[in-house]
């Protein structure tokens, strides 16, 4: 006789869940999660990432490179991409950042610190082939210190960025921003920028990986010249690190021919900011 077959009833009935139909979910859980941070990413880089304000009506318009509170003296008037801000001239903040490749403590006592600059590419709609320093604009919830480390990473690279939070120190030269205006005319589309910005000094204590057993640095200058560490946005032609005394001469020798700087603009900064690191070094 046949063998009957088994009935499995209610009771004995046990789902079959197989590593397949696991891994299967799985697969689409994750599509579907990398979907939906792309779809919000997305939504959110598309927005504008400026915040523009107004100075308050009962507050006076300062003067040129005056600090302003921004708590008491502006209010919000939302958000605007960074181009449309500067054609319309709207009031933004941002971040000019000296960067020095020592320390100010250690910099009397062994040579005097050096600054990068940084050569703007020939690409650039502003002052395009001319020097400066590291800047950058303030972007949508961001505070003035984060617009600082995002600085480092991506015009420096994130080991730059990694180093200066391990060795180095990044200090404030300005309790609060200040506030100028620049007009790049017709030139430029009739481009206004009006920022408040910080003043920052990033120390980069470089002398330090000449210390670490991790590395085979015997100069400042062969870490300078490592490609493999610093790694530049392509929006920069070229860089140079100048002694204080010797930027300071740049300075001096543009006041009347803009060789090396853009405008007036950027040579009063970095006036300001002189003046700070001679006191800081104090």
């Amino acid at each position: 006789m046949g063998r009957k077959p088994r009935i499995h009833g209610l009771k004995n009935h046990r789902p079959i869940i197989t590593y397949k139909a696991v891994a299967s979910t799985l697969i689409l859980l994750c599509i579907y999660l990398i979907y939906n941070q792309r779809q919000t990413n997305h939504r959110v880089a598309s927005l504008p990432d400026i915040q523009i304000f107004d100075f308050r009506s009962n507050s006076s318009l300062p003067a040129h490179l005056d600090e302003i509170d921004p708590s008491v003296e502006l209010v919000s008037r939302g958000f605007r991409y960074l181009d449309n801000a500067h054609r319309l001239g709207r009031i933004h903040m941002g971040s000019w950042i000296y960067i020095v490749d020592s320390t100010l403590a250690t910099a009397s006592s062994v040579s005097n610190p050096r600054i990068l600059l940084l050569k703007r590419g020939p690409q650039l709609v502003t002052c395009p082939g001319m020097w400066s320093m590291v800047g950058e604009h303030t972007n949508r919830d961001e505070q003035p210190i984060e617009t600082v480390r995002r600085a480092i990473l991506e015009e420096l690279g994130p080991q730059v960025l990694e180093h200066v939070i391990t060795h180095g120190r990044i200090r404030n030269m300005t309790a609060l921003p200040i506030y100028y205006e620049r007009d790049y005319g017709a030139a430029n589309e009739g481009r206004i920028d009006r920022q408040a910005t910080y003043i920052w000094l990033v120390e980069m204590n470089l002398s330090a990986m000449m210390e670490s057993r991790d590395n085979n640095y015997q100069t400042i200058a062969q870490i300078i010249d490592d490609d493999g560490f610093f790694q530049f946005d392509s929006e920069v032609a070229e860089t140079k690190w100048l002694p204080i005394n010797e930027l300071e001469q740049w300075v001096k020798e543009d006041a009347d021919e803009k060789k090396y700087f853009c405008h007036e603009t950027i040579i009063s900064l970095m006036n300001l900011g002189f003046e700070r690191l001679k006191v800081m070094s104090l």
